[in-house]
């Protein structure tokens, strides 16, 4: 029950209603230790949803632009801890999604897992999609390495009762910098809005690994576009990298223009790791957009690795994984070497067979990009089109 409760009081901006995300910076009130602490809890959740719930139709072009620029700038923090209780194993890891990263010949990986973002009745699932055991009001994800040779990853996530839908691909070049590796960020993504029909293109920063013989450190840098064709709003979102005397690390400047306008209506600067203000040109107003140390962490969920697929990554890398744990690096090593070499043979068979690989969830789209198999939009349009809805709105028509 407290679980529960603590789930539902948080805010949800309308802004961040319409992508499916909640950035709200406040949380659930401490005291629920006490059914006094449940009903403060109840009665701050009444007033939140009364006040601040719209749906996505009811956001203003500007807002879903704004919205879908918060997304891009906090979706690449990566690293949340993973409730691992329930697997066999035993493990809990921090989980980093690090789509770009290289893989045993011809092993394409797939990682499933949905995110609670408020109140879900738990008794109610979607039935399919990437996560089919999860709830309509649960954000769920899923990747799958589709490429080896370069190595591409694609990735796609949903939100059913928000109607919101996200695809992308993306893989990597690497290159040595004197003390530094970059790596370039090769990819597009698209955030589509399915009640209004809009659709958010953004590319993707590159990514730099700092101090590699001393203290290493991370830093996102360069330019990431976001447009969306049908309402013309475009934001131009530059990751800043650290000067090397002086200077601050992860800053971020972005500018939101409508249309051909050339000055912004809105802009923004901060740390994509802590904290971004925004300000709206024609008035001077100023806001947060984020706060990281105020978000609560989400926790991620995934099947227990009995019931998971044999070519998901948890179940492919599980022995590995937990001699890490223990810090036996020999039997880390020589789990990997199985793996590789598994994934070896298997490549080998196939080429005898005269056989070719075949990815499980995505599809080449065109010459480079790729698309999930079964997207939210394909499914609801099926469900539109199904006899028996076409049936019920006869009724209703007859009714009337």
């Amino acid at each position: 029950m407290y679980s529960r409760e603590l789930a539902s009081a948080r805010q949800v901006e309308p802004v961040n209603q319409a992508l499916g995300i909640d950035y709200g910076s406040r949380g659930a009130p401490q005291d629920v230790n006490s059914l006094t602490g449940i009903e403060k809890v109840k009665r701050k959740t009444s007033r939140m949803y009364s006040r601040e719930l719209a749906s996505a139709r009811q956001v203003e072009p500007v807002n879903q632009a704004l919205g879908t620029v918060i997304f891009s700038g906090v979706y690449h923090k990566g690293a949340c801890p993973l409730p691992c209780k329930d697997e066999p194993t035993g493990c809990k890891l921090t989980h980093r999604i690090d789509s770009g990263s290289r893989s045993p010949m011809g092993c394409k990986l797939t990682h499933r897992n949905r995110f609670w973002l408020e109140r879900a009745p738990q008794d109610q699932e979607v039935g399919d999609g990437p996560v089919p055991w999860c709830s309509p009001d649960q954000l769920s994800f899923v990747a799958e390495q589709v490429s080896h040779h370069p190595p591409i990853s694609a990735f796609y996530a949903e939100h059913v009762n928000k109607r919101i839908q996200f695809e992308a691909w993306v893989w990597t070049k690497s290159k040595f910098l004197g003390l530094s590796i970059g790596v370039h960020n090769i990819g597009k993504g698209v955030v589509t809005l399915l009640d209004t029909g809009e659709e958010y293109s953004l590319t993707f920063p590159n990514g730099y690994g700092r101090s590699i013989l001393t203290v290493p450190w991370i830093e996102l840098g360069g330019p990431v576009a976001i447009e969306c064709p049908q309402t013309g709003h475009r934001a131009n979102i530059e990751f800043v990298t650290k000067p090397f005397y002086g200077g601050k690390k992860h800053r971020v400047t972005c500018e939101v223009f409508a249309g051909t306008e050339r000055k912004p209506y809105y802009t923004a600067h901060g740390e994509w790791n802590s904290k971004m203000e925004g300000r709206w040109t024609d008035t001077g107003r100023t806001e947060t957009l984020f706060e990281v140390s105020c978000m609560k962490p989400r926790r991620k969920r995934v099947a227990p690795v009995s019931k998971q697929n044999m070519r998901e990554s948890r179940r492919v890398w599980r022995h590995v994984t937990c001699a890490l744990r223990a810090g036996d690096c020999d039997a880390a090593t020589a789990a990997k070497r199985r793996v590789e070499q598994a994934q070896r043979d298997a490549a080998r068979q196939r080429e005898l067979d005269g056989e070719k690989w075949v990815t499980q969830l995505f599809s080449p789209k065109n010459e480079e990009a790729w698309e999930y198999k079964c997207p939210l939009r394909k499914r609801l349009e099926g469900i539109k089109h199904s006899p028996q809805q076409r049936t019920s709105e006869s009724s209703a028509d007859s009714a009337r």
